[in-house]
């Protein structure tokens, strides 16, 4: 006689963690698509950076940030200047 305990909660344990392991990979996907579009969704994730910026302004904001000299800066000033 057969009572209905065999494969059955098997199966249906497995279905269930097939389960939770689909809508957890999605959620992981939909997560690291909002945090890679939240950081500029380039490769560097560099956002705040404008593809606009003349190369004074890019020399400006390196002496500003303390990147270079002040030395450094006029000598550069000067040959973007020519």
């Amino acid at each position: 006689m057969h009572w209905g305990y065999g494969a059955g909660w098997v199966s249906m344990l497995c279905g269930g963690a097939a389960v939770l392991l689909l809508v957890g990979g999605l959620i992981v996907v939909a997560l690291l698509l909002l945090t890679r579009s939240a950081s500029g969704g380039g490769p560097s994730g560099r956002s705040g950076e404008s593809t606009s910026e003349t190369p004074l302004e890019i020399l400006k904001a390196r002496y500003a940030r303390g990147k270079i000299s002040k030395e450094e800066y006029e000598e550069m000033r000067e040959r973007l200047r020519t």
